[in-house]
């Protein structure tokens, strides 16, 4: 008997590299997401008890939150 193979079109295969547009994109998010926490590293209130650190106080700005709501 002789085996055959087959190679699957084109569309099933993953493609498992990034392209230029997505590195820009996941550097962009990285940088955005490094510089929150140093912002909130060096000017941000030191926290006092569990719950300020977990709930961030409840006082945290939208744009930071909504920023972490998208990238996870």
């Amino acid at each position: 008997m002789t085996e055959t193979t087959t190679t699957p079109p084109e569309f099933v295969k993953p493609d498992l590299e990034f392209a230029w547009p997505e590195y820009i994109v996941f550097s962009l998010i990285l940088a955005s997401s490094l510089g929150i926490g140093i912002f909130y590293g060096f000017f941000g209130s030191k926290n006092k008890t569990n719950e300020e650190f977990l709930m961030a106080g409840r006082n945290m700005k939208i744009f930071p939150v909504t920023l972490s709501l998208i990238c996870t």
